[in-house]
């Protein structure tokens, strides 16, 4: 009974050690790309965030088991998808706007009452400059849910 007792404390504390290691290293990780490689900082939060949530499902599975491991990484996918739906979304629009051209770069349109000239289609937005040269962005799945009108130049 002791020995199963004190292997789940050993269980424990080698949990926790790594995940504390996991965390001293990543954030001098961090520092290192930020600093000296001179990484983007959304790339360093990335292989930071990256690597802690791979030590910590890892921790995880040898607390819990793999049937809660796998139940775990169901649920947070569920919740990923469900959080980057907009975003996945706004994605596939701006391969469509692309792919089937409604208008280009260059084109006056009409949008919402605003009236520009369209700048640039990107995969997530689309920037016009209006008359007054101000820079005008629209979230490209909002042109889905509208509708553009195409002025004759």
């Amino acid at each position: 009974m002791f020995d199963t007792i004190w292997m789940t404390i050993d269980d424990i504390l080698v949990s926790i050690t790594l995940l504390l290691i996991t965390f001293v290293v990543t954030e001098r990780l961090y520092v290192f790309l930020k600093r000296y490689l001179e990484v983007d900082m959304f790339v360093s939060q990335g292989v930071n965030f990256g690597i802690t949530l791979m030590v910590v499902l890892l921790v995880i599975q040898h607390l819990f088991g793999a049937q809660t491991y796998g139940s775990l990484i169901g649920g947070i996918s569920i919740g990923i998808g469900y959080a980057l739906q907009p975003y996945i979304i706004g994605l596939f629009n701006g391969m469509m706007m692309q792919s089937k051209e409604p208008f280009s770069v260059g084109s006056t349109i009409v949008f919402q009452g605003v009236t520009g000239t369209v700048e640039e289609i990107g995969l997530f937005y689309t920037y016009l400059r209006d008359m007054e040269k101000k820079k005008i962005v629209i979230p490209n799945q909002m042109f889905h849910q509208g509708m553009v009108t195409l002025v004759p130049r």
